[in-house]
């Protein structure tokens, strides 16, 4: 992740140690590590991302085609929930300057990965098939979007502004919260909005990453402390979204609407869920932050380097530095695992499918 980060902030800066404390942001970010106890692949996999933007930056047509599909294929092949965040560094990778060109670079690349990661998709599929799992219902992955108040703040497990984090974000404090991107990074991206020169590529990239990966991190409805946030005028927005979600797939939207759904704040993710098919899929819709967190470091960069006076530079390191102080990691497990004594059990079984 340190390497990759490097690497990306490069492409917004020469000052070696702006460089530096941007890698540093990314690499020790709380969301990064908070799964450290079941899910590895999340702190593996969001250490490829920066080397995806750096290559999707590459001069080289080919490296840079041929270099994307790898790096995309080495993180869906570990988790499918890389088939979405792959596809939207990607995607906004080609809206940031459309082109036929552009489009059909993206094309080609797409089509490598999925000629790459055929066999994986071939073999969920099948035990999909035999173990008939159901995927999530809409209502339940509602529930996993980040809440607004979430995202401009501290770490909530931040050894020091925690406690401040948590008075603010009063939800409950699973994976939809913990999506913090540090009040004064966040502000910071923020004021990108607000400057010129983002009629440049490579810093409109980096500022549609930042939108777009929060905005689809909050998931399909509005939410503040974890809970839906009601708004009645919505409500023929909403039945509207799920009628063409139980047109196009019955499973997930299942039956009438929720009534808590019905009068929520529709998110732009929600069109999402009710249009692309094994979306539901991607329950913990917050960690589509991980794109919109790299963008902002990126702007973090960005920002930095306009700034001339270096005693100004360094009093935004330390704060940012600061709120981004990672705590000490209590779920780690023992390498290797003990196994469960229900995978001992199954592999007693013979044939059979559960």
């Amino acid at each position: 992740a340190y390497a990759g980060a490097l690497k990306a902030a490069r492409v917004y800066t020469s000052r070696i140690g702006i460089i530096v404390l941007v890698a540093l942001l990314y690499t020790y970010w709380g969301m990064r590590w908070v799964r450290l106890g079941g899910h590895l692949n999340i702190l593996w996999l969001s250490a490829l991302l920066p080397w995806l933007f750096w290559t999707l930056q590459a001069e080289d047509r080919r490296r840079r085609i041929f270099g994307a599909a790898l790096i995309w294929t080495l993180c869906l092949i570990a988790s499918l929930y890389w088939i979405w965040l792959g596809a939207l560094v990607v995607g906004i990778y080609f809206l940031n300057k459309p082109s036929l060109d552009r489009l059909g670079e993206v094309s080609t690349f797409a089509l490598l990965v999925l000629l790459l990661s055929l066999p994986t998709l071939i073999s969920f599929w099948q035990a999909w098939q035999l173990s008939v799992t159901p995927f999530y219902t809409f209502h339940h992955i509602a529930g996993w979007g980040a809440s607004l108040n979430s995202l401009p703040i501290p770490s909530v497990n931040h050894p020091w502004l925690g406690t401040f984090a948590q008075a603010i974000y009063r939800g409950p404090l699973d994976e939809s919260s913990v999506a913090n991107m540090g009040t004064v990074a966040f502000l910071a991206g923020i004021s990108m909005l607000f400057l010129r020169r983002l009629h440049e590529e490579k810093e409109r990239y980096a500022l549609l990453l930042f939108v777009a990966g929060l905005i689809i991190a909050l998931g399909p409805v509005l939410r503040w402390n974890g809970r839906i946030v009601t708004a009645p005028l919505f409500a023929p927005v909403n039945h509207a979204l799920w009628d063409l979600g139980h047109l196009l797939n019955p499973a997930t939207f299942p039956g009438t609407i929720p009534q808590d759904l019905a009068n929520s704040v529709p998110l732009p993710s929600w069109l999402l869920y009710a249009t692309l098919p094994f979306l539901e899929g991607s329950r913990v819709v917050a960690r589509f932050a991980f794109v919109g967190g790299l963008g902002l470091v990126l702007l973090l960069a960005a920002l930095l380097d306009r700034v001339k006076a270096t005693w100004l530079i360094v009093a935004l390191a330390l704060l940012l530095i600061f709120e981004r102080v990672p705590w000490p990691v209590s779920d780690s497990v023992p390498l290797p695992g003990n196994a469960h004594p229900v995978f001992e059990w199954l592999t007693r079984q013979q044939g059979a499918v559960i």
